[in-house]
């Protein structure tokens, strides 16, 4: 999850910050719990309460009394509208998610044997990618596991398309080596 000084960076006002920050460890759990229940995903979760927090910070001046139903109603309408675009945007445009690929065999031709080896490869790949520095995962997740555009990762990321594209490269780079590693391992049995 993005770290709350990012959000704090983009606030000028001090009184602001403070209205935020309460509000931010007060709502993120529970929008967390929310986005999860819709997308089913806790990646996807993770990127409806970003952007559902800078929805927050965009209209920061709406919200008087942290604490009241009125505030916890519209968070909650934010997190719950946020996670359904998110749903449908995924749903319109088809793409399947990583965990998706590793519950059932893609070929009804596959052996069980092929499954298993195919479904723990995926699993280790994914398990690498997590071990990465944030710059090279975030980047390898928002690409390959959810399918967002170059583009569309470098406005999330607040970075450029080029400095995207190293990204990916360079953790592309990192799972050959510990691919590489994996084969020469196997090949000593």
């Amino acid at each position: 999850m993005v770290n709350i000084f990012f959000y704090l960076a983009l606030i000028n006002d001090e009184d602001d910050k403070c209205k935020f920050e309460v509000i931010y460890y007060n709502y993120k759990a529970s929008m967390f719990n929310i986005a999860n229940a819709i997308l089913h995903d806790e990646y996807l979760a993770e990127d409806a309460v970003h952007q559902s927090f800078i929805k927050i910070i965009n209209n920061l001046h709406k919200i008087n009394d942290i604490y009241s139903n009125k505030t916890r109603s519209y968070i909650v309408i934010i997190i719950r509208n946020t996670a359904i675009d998110i749903y449908r945007s995924r749903k319109r445009d088809n793409i399947v998610s990583f965990d998706d690929l590793i519950k059932e065999p893609a070929d009804e031709n596959t052996l069980p044997d092929d499954f298993i080896i195919q479904k723990e490869t995926a699993e280790r790949i994914k398990r690498e990618i997590n071990k990465m520095n944030t710059n090279y995962s975030d980047a390898m997740l928002l690409r390959y596991v959810h399918g967002y555009s170059n583009e569309e990762i470098s406005k999330m990321l607040n970075t450029s398309n080029a400095n995207v594209r190293y990204r990916l490269h360079k953790g592309k780079k990192m799972l050959a080596s510990f691919l590489e590693e994996e084969a020469d391992e196997l090949s000593e049995f």
